[in-house]
């Protein structure tokens, strides 16, 4: 005798998700499966097929993004032959030249951050005053150095940069007249 045997067949619906992730500047990302991807240029997505548990397809894209690459330069001033410490620490001592410096950071999402400091130097200024007093006068300095007669004065004084400039008062004594 004939029998009919009926399959009652469900289809299971592809299991989709979607993992969206961003990386540094640079980076790849891994999917656990192993395949890397290359967000350079900013963006890239890939559809990546894997087998559930029940033997089922599952497919998974991954939206990856690229941060921003984050650069900066900025100008800095020291004073001659003074020190100067570098955002990532370095110490420059005694600078007498300009100088320019790379550090790389951490920015606050994680990636580094390039920033470039370029460092002017701030030369000593100099000045020489002619000073004339009477004979057996003295002369006194705006820092309140006295100078007794004839001769020569140095005297450091800061800027209002908080550099040092050096003023040299030359004395003479001009001689009494007399009719």
């Amino acid at each position: 005798c004939d029998s009919v045997i009926t399959y009652n067949v469900t289809e299971t619906p592809a299991i989709t998700n979607t993992v969206d992730t961003t990386v540094c500047f640079g980076d790849t990302y891994d999917t656990p499966q192993g395949t890397t991807i290359d967000p350079s240029g900013g963006f890239a997505t890939l559809d990546e097929t894997v087998t559930t548990a029940a033997g089922c397809d599952s497919i998974i894209t991954y939206n990856v993004t690229e941060s921003p690459e984050i650069t900066n330069t900025v100008a800095e001033t020291v004073c001659y032959n003074g020190s100067f410490t570098y955002a990532d620490g370095t110490v420059s001592n005694n600078v007498q030249a300009d100088e320019n410096h790379v550090s790389t950071l951490t920015a606050g999402n994680g990636c580094d951050s390039v920033l470039t400091q370029n460092v002017t130097v701030d030369p000593v200024i100099t000045n020489t005053v002619a000073v004339s007093i009477c004979t057996g006068s003295s002369f006194t300095t705006p820092e309140g150095t006295v100078q007794a007669g004839a001769g020569s004065v140095i005297e450091t004084v800061t800027t209002a940069g908080g550099c040092d400039s050096v003023i040299t008062y030359n004395v003479t004594e001009t001689p009494a007249i007399t009719n």
